[in-house]
């Protein structure tokens, strides 16, 4: 069991990947580190309607600001200026936004 780290998961633009830890970016500006993978948080059901983008990214839909396409390069840029790359395998997820 995961502790939650975050009271709200609303307040979270997006989860990152770094190593063994999952870095959390808060839309207040703060980041919070966990012990844990960024799999682990995934399956918690307060993060089941975050998308996937890639292997280290967890995004809170509704902070989406832009999907930018260059060529067969594909990112999603958040509210707070964070360009996140988008594996060409997991593309499909933002085609309903």
């Amino acid at each position: 069991m995961v502790k939650a780290l975050v009271e709200n998961p609303e307040e979270v633009l997006y989860l990152k990947a770094d190593t063994n830890y999952t870095v959390y970016s808060l839309n207040n500006g703060k980041k919070v580190i966990s012990g844990f993978t960024l799999k682990r948080h995934e399956e918690r059901d307060e993060y089941n309607h975050f998308l996937r983008i890639s292997r280290g990214y967890l995004l809170n839909p509704k902070f989406i600001k832009e999907i930018v396409s260059e060529g067969a390069d594909k990112a999603v840029l958040l509210m707070d200026g964070t360009l996140a790359k988008v594996s060409r395998r997991r593309f499909d997820v933002l085609t309903g936004l």
